[in-house]
């Protein structure tokens, strides 16, 4: 499989997450807190198979930056976990993606870079996206406002982890890396799953949702998180900015055909200035 058609497939698969995050009756917390952990291991297959050492690099100095930006990832994963369980798969999808409009600004802020015109306009138009869901989800239920709430927070801690790893860079094996950051999620959120019952609520799940818990852990996280890297290697960073726009179309054709989400023209527009702002921001 070429590269350009595994990232393509990648953008499907995690497209198709909040579908599978609906189905598996468990917390937030306890649904992040399983994905890493199912992860793990097939993660650490790919590196045994690769022969890399996993711990070698504990003494470089991108070691603690990388554990602090699992630990956010945990806390992103909840977040957005949370955002699907108050709004649409849609809202939370498009407020997650204002990812990289807080990069923007935070950037000058943290590490002091300054913000081209194109940038400041891209902030503005996704901003006015925003305030379109916002605007339309506030006509509908409080609880919209809420989802659409911590799938911000959760873009929030995307452009962190983001803004991390280019701050002090990451010259450590991706694989490794990625096995450290999904061990650090789950140490995070451990202790929070131990006050939900974590055991109950496991042996609770019938079977269709067993097997959507591990289809989120095995392929969404493991499987494609290999696919994503290894294609990442052969791909420009233009290529791969301008393929990840395809994850938030197929989450909402996803959320439209497979859970009869409505999707009205406010959320299209807002939609479009959010996706379309990051794209000018990267020109």
């Amino acid at each position: 499989m070429s590269s350009k058609l595994k990232i393509i497939f990648v953008m499907i698969i995690w497209g198709s997450i909040g579908v599978f995050a609906r189905n598996i009756s468990i917390s937030p917390t306890l649904l992040a807190f399983s994905r890493a952990i199912i992860a793990l291991p097939v993660v650490y297959a790919f590196i045994r198979k690769d022969k890399q050492k996993l711990f070698s690099f504990i003494k470089n100095k991108s070691a603690k930056p990388v554990m602090l930006s699992g630990m956010l990832i945990g806390l992103a994963w909840v977040a957005l976990f949370m955002a699907y369980r108050f709004t649409s798969v849609a809202n939370a999808t498009l407020a997650y993606n204002m990812c990289p409009i807080y990069v923007l600004i935070l950037a000058p802020i943290l590490l002091k870079e300054k913000l081209s015109s194109n940038q400041v306009l891209s902030v503005i138009i996704a901003f006015c996206g925003l305030i379109l869901i916002v605007a339309t989800s506030l006509n509908i239920k409080e609880a919209n406002l809420m989802g659409i709430s911590f799938g911000a927070v959760s873009g929030m801690f995307y452009a962190i982890i983001v803004l991390i790893n280019r701050k002090f860079g990451t010259h450590i094996p991706i694989q490794s890396a990625t096995f450290i950051q999904l061990m650090m999620a789950a140490v995070i959120l451990a202790p929070l799953v131990l006050f939900e019952g974590p055991i109950q609520q496991w042996i609770l799940l019938d079977l269709h949702g067993i097997v959507m818990l591990l289809i989120l852990g095995i392929v969404h996280t493991g499987l494609a998180y290999q696919m994503y890297f290894s294609s990442y290697k052969e791909l420009s960073s233009t290529s791969v900015a301008l393929y990840s726009y395809l994850d938030p179309v197929f989450a909402i054709i996803f959320a439209v055909a497979i859970l009869g989400e409505p999707f009205g023209i406010y959320q299209i527009l807002g939609g479009v200035l959010i996706l379309g702002s990051t794209m000018i921001s990267n020109k």
